[in-house]
């Protein structure tokens, strides 16, 4: 009976409206929506993400202010990404080039190797290995060393669902599968960042990328915004006023 109605009401909207409907089951859906919005990003909202903050696993809570996080977060915002500098700006993905601006650090090439500086003199970074984003596992990693503390260490950020995984579970603080969830459904887009000290023995390129990204210990969330352009909402209420949209 549920299937009949489903291929009547799909019949009836392609000889009323015109509609062609490719999935008939989510006809029923479909009838309990009032208000469908579409955006294009730079349309609604603004052009680009803005950095909100992180959620620490040390704290286990949402800190806004880069400068009370710990070394290793810092310096794994400003070394896991895919940033270059060009003519005296940052070119990649909007979200990296924040994310590294947030880290308070400098950027700059030196032959082969990426070398990154913080502002404070605290962090001296040398990237000797990275692995790009790889669509199919959701991560990038880098191996850099820390030219001011002596030691060897690979940080990898990725979607948080799978970094997770990879994490070593004393590491992950118990509720931050329910703190992504309420990230997210506020409209937060979030990666995941974690870190491991990594043995170099044979050489910086002979480094295996699974070796690399497990066994890791899990650093925090880090968040960023489509925030809603300023114009928008008036926007929306002049539309509602003349009635734009609505059915008759």
């Amino acid at each position: 009976a549920l299937i009949v109605g489903q291929i009547a009401s799909a019949r009836r909207l392609k000889k009323l409206f015109s509609i062609d409907v490719k999935e008939p089951d989510r006809i029923a859906i479909a009838g309990k929506v009032q208000t469908v919005c579409f955006d294009k990003t730079g349309t609604i909202t603004k052009d680009g993400l803005d950095f909100s903050g992180v959620h620490t696993a040390a704290q286990n809570q949402f800190e806004s202010d880069t400068a009370a996080l710990s070394p290793h977060i810092v310096k794994g915002m400003a070394s896991c990404h895919s940033l270059a500098m060009l003519g005296g700006s940052f070119v990649g993905p909007q979200v990296e080039i924040e994310m590294f601006k947030n880290s308070h650090c400098n950027l700059s090439s030196e032959g082969k190797f990426t070398r990154i500086q913080s502002k404070d003199g605290k962090h001296d970074l040398q990237v000797l290995k990275k692995f790009k984003f790889d669509h199919r596992r959701m991560t990038m990693s880098v191996v850099v060393q820390d030219n001011v503390e002596q030691e060897t260490m690979a940080y990898v950020k990725g979607a948080p669902e799978v970094i997770l995984k990879l994490c070593k579970t004393s590491s992950i603080p118990p509720d931050i599968e329910k703190r992504l969830a309420e990230y997210s459904l506020h409209g937060n887009y979030v990666l995941a960042l974690s870190s491991k000290q990594c043995a170099i023995e044979a050489g910086a390129e002979e480094l295996d990328r699974d070796a690399v990204e497990s066994e890791l210990t899990f650093l925090c969330l880090i968040l960023f915004r489509n925030e809603i352009k300023p114009s928008s909402p008036s926007a929306f209420a002049k539309l509602r006023e003349g009635e734009i949209g609505r059915a008759h």
